[in-house]
């Protein structure tokens, strides 16, 4: 049986910060359950981009962020293969 695995990004508008950020949350999907966590990044609504959910620019603050995504998104297709 062919299991499904997916990973998304997305800003929690809903708690927004004092300084106008955002929270960062992923949602893995799983044979089409589906689980939530915060990644603990913050991310501005100028430089994030909810269709491709990654931050654009080339700012050091967008760097880091999709750096962060990347080393998230790496760590948990590890611990699947490895399941």
């Amino acid at each position: 049986m062919k299991s499904t695995f997916n990973i998304c990004f997305y800003a929690k508008k809903d708690k927004q910060k004092a300084n106008g950020a955002y929270p960062l949350f992923a949602r893995i999907t799983v044979d089409g359950v589906a689980s939530r966590f915060n990644t603990k990044l913050d991310v501005l609504p100028s430089i994030g981009d909810g269709k491709m959910g990654k931050a654009t620019g080339r700012t050091s603050e967008a760097s880091r962020i999709n750096r962060m995504q990347d080393d998230i998104n790496a760590s948990l297709n590890t611990i699947y293969h490895e399941m």
